[in-house]
């Protein structure tokens, strides 16, 4: 494994992305998204329904723009034949799967931690009334590992099927029968998608003055490192993929 190689891949994945509007989109669609939809506030039982509603709305459009945005990250361009066969240009597997997985996920899981602020700060302006910046971190960085996990699965299925467009179908229907599979044999409770219980339990507990996840502060942290060792697995994967497979840039397909 060459770490030089790993950097100049993370130096070009941030450069692709940083180009044709793919970070700017990605930031409109966290902060637009955070900001425009949401219902109406009063009390503190509003106030917290009302950021939970923005902070939902934000991390499901901003992840569904990411898998637009990233497109061309996550294995299109196998397809334009830009990847050169490691055996003879010395692309190894590594410098081209580790980079998209060190760089991106993070990206995603810091522009919701992002929006869970903006949306807080929204809420101060047109209410007076805001949530405790304890209580933001927490629901923005669960919501940010919720985002990272599905980001880490959509990369896996766009490059171990060389079609990002085929990788958000799969996406959907994986992430659906993981979670049937998962409450099947009941071991849902620290599957990924309870984060989002996790969040509302949050700014419930707030909301009635009790501290926030009292009580599943333990359940919360076990899905946390659940959900963070599935985007590693992901990863490692996606490498196992590239690895076993022939990327041919003669060839019309990719083996």
């Amino acid at each position: 494994m060459s770490f030089v190689q790993i950097k100049a891949g993370i130096i070009k994945e941030f450069l692709f992305f940083w180009r044709g509007f793919r970070f700017g989109g990605a930031f409109i669609a966290f902060t637009a998204s955070a900001l425009l939809f949401g219902g109406s506030m009063g009390g503190s039982y509003n106030l917290t329904m009302e950021y939970h509603l923005r902070l939902t709305v934000a991390s499901n459009i901003g992840f569904l723009t990411a898998m637009i945005l990233l497109y061309g990250a996550a294995g299109r361009e196998q397809k334009k034949r830009s990847i050169i066969i490691p055996q003879t240009a010395g692309l190894t597997p590594a410098g081209y799967v580790l980079p998209k997985f060190i760089l991106y996920p993070p990206l995603m899981f810091a522009l919701n931690v992002f929006a869970a602020f903006l949306i807080n700060f929204y809420c101060r302006l047109s209410s007076g009334a805001a949530l405790p910046v304890g209580v933001v971190a927490v629901t923005g960085a669960l919501a940010g590992m919720l985002t990272m996990y599905y980001i880490c699965l959509f990369l896996f299925f766009g490059i171990s099927t060389a079609s990002p467009a085929i990788s958000i179908l799969l996406v959907m229907v994986s992430d659906a029968l993981m979670n049937s599979f998962a409450e099947e044999l009941n071991i849902d409770k620290y599957f990924p998608h309870t984060l989002n219980g996790f969040i509302l339990k949050a700014v419930n507990d707030h909301a009635y003055g009790v501290k926030p996840l009292s009580g599943e502060v333990s359940a919360a942290a076990a899905t946390v490192a659940i959900t963070a060792s599935l985007c590693v697995v992901f990863m490692l994967l996606a490498l196992f993929v590239i690895t076993a497979r022939r990327v041919d840039n003669t060839a019309d397909e990719v083996y």
